[in-house]
């Protein structure tokens, strides 16, 4: 049932982002400690995936599940832009993505000032 939920959200994400809307995620994770730590309020917009570079944090999905870390490498896959990603606080790289897979990138980040 939760996935039939994620789906609809991120459903509902993309369409904002699209329209040129910003939304707004809570870090629930510490994948990119020290740069986010939980709580903290992130802002996403939508840009064009050939601006995005090396050291922007981006929001992607992969499967069902919307992903915030910052891009480690740029180049091609499969003939279309695609990026290695990885948290800051992790010890490898993620799978690459493709271009699609991208939601947009952060443009703030709200510290929660909770440890």
């Amino acid at each position: 049932m939760a996935a039939k939920y994620a789906k609809v959200v991120n459903s509902i994400v993309k369409g904002i982002l699209l329209e040129g809307g910003e939304v707004r995620f809570t870090v629930t994770s510490r994948s990119m400690e020290p740069t986010m730590k939980v709580g903290d309020a992130v802002f996403i917009k939508k840009v064009p995936t050939e601006d995005l570079q090396e050291g922007d944090i981006i929001a992607f999905q992969a499967d069902d599940v919307i992903f915030t870390h910052r891009i480690v490498g740029k180049g091609e896959i499969g003939g279309n832009i695609g990026f290695v990603t990885k948290g800051d606080n992790a010890e490898r790289a993620d799978f690459p993505i493709r271009a699609e897979q991208v939601l947009g990138k952060v443009v703030r980040i709200d510290s929660s000032n909770c440890e």
